[in-house]
């Protein structure tokens, strides 16, 4: 077994794994992003949290801190949470890549490759019981193939881990009607919550940081009001197999509202 690293002087020794994963963030140099940045923004949040924030990236404010969301966006998750009536204690707020990359520009590959192995440890330790992706990139990382405005909102059973992406708050700051969406999406977060008691994950599905694609044995749930019904996501059937003909249109493969139907692209997943 390898040895814990130590602390540096004027760093306190890790006190918990989550502690200890921050403690390899800050240290990491795994891509050029780690020579570039003023802080590492590991994360914040306790260390038993039920629920896990993921979003893409640290930006100028968090690479000062060393802490997500403590811009604008961070303001706006603030009265999120506090609408879903929740607060920054009760949720563990992360990011795909833990430094924050020029510009503001979008995570390249090699980033999130190399930035992967902490959030895979986060994810072990952490053994949320729900997950939100804020925005595309954390979507892809458990939903490769969807976009965040047909995923947005709807809870997912990834092989025992529940997935429930939203909108990332700063697209609500540049549109209203984003604004709405996002406002309406975390105000179903604790109606998940109740949905996930009622369906817990297996012990066996919390010991690996990986998650399946849509088409490794997900299961959507429905928040929408007044819908209480769970819908498998399974392959597209094949026109031959059903009469209905509204059925053979709509592809089961990616769940979506009652009324709104999408094309079967047999062998592809819609996005």
């Amino acid at each position: 077994m390898k040895a814990q690293p130590e602390a540096q002087d004027g760093e306190t020794p890790p006190a918990n794994a989550m502690e200890l994963i921050a403690h390899l963030v800050r240290h990491c140099r795994d891509c050029p992003l780690g020579g570039l940045r003023a802080n590492a923004v590991p994360g914040t949040g306790p260390p038993d949290a039920a629920v896990m924030i993921i979003a893409e990236g640290p930006g100028e404010h968090e690479d000062r801190q060393g802490k997500p969301f403590v811009g604008p966006a961070g303001k706006f998750l603030d009265k999120l949470l506090a609408e879903a009536g929740m607060d920054r204690d009760d949720v563990f707020i992360t990011n795909m890549i833990k430094c924050r990359a020029p510009g503001n520009r979008d995570p390249e590959d090699a980033e999130l490759r190399a930035c992967e192995k902490h959030l895979n440890r986060q994810l072990i330790a952490l053994q949320p019981r729900l997950i939100i992706p804020l925005g595309k990139f954390a979507l892809q990382r458990f939903l490769p193939g969807e976009t965040i405005g047909k995923a947005g909102g709807r809870l997912r059973n990834m092989n025992g881990r529940f997935v429930y992406p939203v909108m990332h708050p700063a697209a609500g700051l540049r549109r209203g009607e984003f604004a709405e969406r996002i406002t309406a999406d975390f105000g179903r977060i604790p109606q998940a919550l109740r949905r996930i008691e009622e369906d817990p994950p297996p012990p066996e599905a919390l010991r690996s940081g990986k998650t399946g694609g849509a088409a490794a044995g997900a299961v959507a749930v429905v928040l929408n009001p007044g819908s209480e019904k769970k819908k498998a996501v399974l392959q597209c059937p094949k026109a031959a197999e059903t009469p209905d003909k509204e059925k053979r249109r709509r592809c089961p493969s990616q769940p979506l509202p009652p009324t709104t139907p999408a094309p079967c692209a047999p062998g592809a997943a819609a996005t």
